[in-house]
């Protein structure tokens, strides 16, 4: 009867190691879900710098259409002054309101640039904060 008692107790204490190493197994993946979070909110950070700085060249090219757009404005009023050359100021100035308008379609692009990569700056941080969840889950230990 001893024997017996010993050998179901082996079983369950096998049984119970099976359980250890099936936790220990499960915590690896845990770290990992971590790590891996960890990556994507490094990632996300990233992204947001990048799009912070492509808000910040989008408004200088906003600047720098303000100022072709003054350039602008003082060759129209030069040819209003010279009757004599008004037709060439005309002429570059249309030129220069060409220039401005492409700058400021340049700022448009950028501008949407920097939306499209907060979408997706939104988007990695959603997936590490739903990864962070699975990873803080204590159902699993």
């Amino acid at each position: 009867m001893t024997d017996s008692l010993k050998s179901f107790t082996d079983f369950l204490k096998s049984f119970t190691d099976l359980f250890k190493s099936f936790t220990d197994f499960l915590k690896s993946f845990t770290d990992l879900f971590k790590s891996f979070t960890d990556f994507l909110k490094s990632f996300t950070d990233f992204l947001k710098s990048f799009t912070d700085f492509l808000k910040s060249f989008t408004d200088s090219l906003k600047s720098f259409t303000d100022f072709l757009k003054s350039i602008t404005d003082l060759f129209k009023s030069l040819a209003d002054s010279l009757k004599s050359f008004t037709d060439l100021f005309k002429s570059l100035a249309d030129s220069l309101k060409s220039i401005t308008d492409l700058f400021k379609s340049l700022a448009d692009y950028f501008k949407s640039m920097a939306d499209f990569l907060k979408s997706i700056t939104d988007l990695f941080k959603s997936m590490a904060d739903f990864l962070k969840s699975l990873a803080d889950c204590t159902c699993i230990a």
